[in-house]
Formats: C-alpha cells, structure tokens, sequence
C-alpha cells in the first residue's frame, strides 16, 4: 500500500499514449429492412476533431490559479529533463503534454535535477515495476528517513506531503501509475517541497 492509497484522486494517467477508442454500438434488429432507418450521418468536422482530442490537456482550476503569479518557462526550464515520447499521438498535442508535465514539476517547485531524478524513476518503472518486496523496503526507508530529518514532525511532513499531492490530483495519478508512492526519494521530495510551498502560503 502507497502513503497516498488513502487519498481520493484522479485514475492514474496512461502515459504510453493509446490511441482512444470509440465504442463500439450493435446496430438494431428490425424485422423488415423496408422499415429500417435510416444511417444516421456522419459528424461533422468539428465533432470528428473533437472526438480526438483525449489528449488535450486540462488544467484544474485551482491549479491554474496557483499559476497566475508564477511567469517560468517550463519547456525552457525542463526541456532536457522531462518529456514523454510516442508515435501515437498527434505532435501537437504530445507537445502540450510534455509542456504540461513541465509545469506540474514547477507547481511543486521542482529543481531542474530533481525533475530528472523523478523522470529517471518513471522511466524505470515504465519498464519494470517495483515487487512488492521492494515496495516494502521503500516504504521502511521512507519512513527512517522523516523520522531522522523531521523527528517529532516526521507525521507532520507526510500530511503535508499528502496535501501536496492532493492539491492536483494528476500527480497522484502518475505516482500512482508508476507505483512510486512509497519510494523514499519521493517521499523525501514530496515532504521537503510541501513545507516550502506552506510557508509560501500556497498549502
């Protein structure tokens, strides 16, 4: 079980880009084909387009709040450290992707090789995910390791990391999906970052 089983957010996101799908409807039964219907007619343009955009990317509101005072480049900033890559989907909108993945590495306040570190988990972990035996030992190392940085705080430091991860429930669902919840260094991150974005106000 991750530190964040407990948290009600968002499925987990599927980064490898699959294609969406339509689903697939049976055509009615009708005794007489004199009486079928008629085909229904083909949507427009604009309907077409907009059935294959489950790609856009869609910012909750309150994290684009957080985003008003905040003017950082994030394919500037991350360009050579975080970025997905598919045939899949459409150029434009795995840009959009990218830029937004960016952007949830500076709503954290992510450093730029902080945000490499984590990519480097992810990537692993899109390869092979952790046993449940590695699962346990990182949940063992996570936990020493706030007690031995926050001492007395150390439960103060996961609620708050939970808060973090709450506020944009995208970032549970990649945690989630690369099942790195227990993963000291993120724990470690997640923890450390939390306190600084509530003495910004911003927890």
């Amino acid at each position: 079980m991750s530190f964040f089983a407990n948290s009600s957010m968002a499925e987990p996101l599927d980064l490898k880009g699959v294609e969406p799908t339509t689903p697939v409807v049976a055509a009615p039964v009708v005794a007489d084909p004199a009486a079928a219907p008629a085909p229904a007619p083909a949507p427009p343009p604009a309907a077409a387009d907009a059935a294959q955009s489950d790609f856009a990317v869609t910012v909750p509101e309150n994290v684009a709040a957080l985003r008003k005072d905040n003017f950082f480049d994030p394919d500037k900033t991350f360009a050579q450290d975080i970025g997905m890559e598919s045939v899949e989907v459409p150029p434009e909108q795995l840009q959009a992707a990218n830029t937004e993945l960016r952007r949830l590495a500076g709503d954290v306040g992510l450093s730029s090789g902080e945000a490499r570190d984590i990519a480097g988990l992810m990537k692993a972990a899109a390869v092979e995910l952790p046993t449940d035996e590695q699962q346990s030992a990182w949940r063992a190392e996570a936990t020493a390791n706030l007690s031995r940085t926050y001492g007395s705080r150390a439960n103060e430091a996961l609620v708050l990391a939970q808060k973090l991860v709450q506020r944009d429930g995208r970032l549970l669902a990649l945690i989630d999906a690369h099942e790195l919840g227990n993963h000291p260094k993120v724990i470690a991150l997640l923890a450390a970052k939390a306190f600084d974005e509530q003495k910004k106000g911003r927890l």
